[in-house]
């Protein structure tokens, strides 16, 4: 094994010093490593340089993408705010349409005294009457007011029950004053007298039918 090693060393020796001798061939070499340090050299410059041009159109890339992503996200919020107004004015129509009963363009009187009339109790009831007074234009709004003046005599659930029915109806009855007192003829019963108003929109103020 040693007599090995020393036979590569002679050769490696004798390579050295032929190459010390050959002084073409060390000049050949030496040219092959200077162009091979040039030629890295340059190769190393344009890898940066392609580097650099690669890594610039991957950051105008990124800008632009965010710039997409950011006016779609606008769009995005504008359609659903759109979509919500669409949403918003139907459900709106709909309400309209089913709430004009609540609010009719009339005072519509005849239906009005069967609606309260309907509200009565079977038993210990009576109404005595039911008197519209004169209506209230008011100039800021757009509905007229009709105030109702209604007498009743009856027993205290009875007048309870009355007054929940009243609340409970779809046109819309408020309910403003109420006085009480002993019925003179039966003074287990009471006497109520109520002052109440119902509204009806103004004649150039009309739901939207479609």
């Amino acid at each position: 094994m040693q007599a090995i090693i020393m036979k590569y060393f002679e050769k490696i020796k004798e390579f050295l010093n032929n190459l010390r001798n050959n002084k073409f061939f060390l000049i050949f070499l030496l040219l092959l490593v200077f162009i091979y340090l040039i030629n890295n050299d340059f190769f190393l410059k344009r890898f940066d340089k392609n580097y650099s041009l690669e890594n610039n159109k991957i950051i105008q890339l990124n800008k632009k993408v965010k710039k997409m992503q950011k006016n779609y996200s606008s769009i995005s919020a504008e359609r659903f705010e759109l979509l919500n107004t669409k949403k918003y004015i139907k459900e709106l129509t709909l309400t309209l349409k089913q709430n004009k009963s609540s609010l009719p363009d009339t005072f519509q009187i005849a239906a009005l005294v069967k609606q309260i009339s309907d509200c009565m109790p079977e038993t210990n009831f009576e109404i005595k009457y039911i008197k519209f007074n004169k209506i209230i234009k008011p100039k800021k709004i757009n509905y007229k007011i009709l105030p109702i003046s209604i007498s009743i005599v009856s027993g205290y659930n009875q007048a309870l029950l009355f007054l929940k029915k009243i609340n409970s109806l779809k046109r819309i009855i408020l309910l403003k004053n109420m006085e009480i007192s002993a019925d003179q003829k039966i003074p287990s019963y009471l006497k109520i007298d109520l002052t109440a108003e119902t509204f009806a929109l103004t004649k150039n103020k009309r739901y939207i039918n479609k």
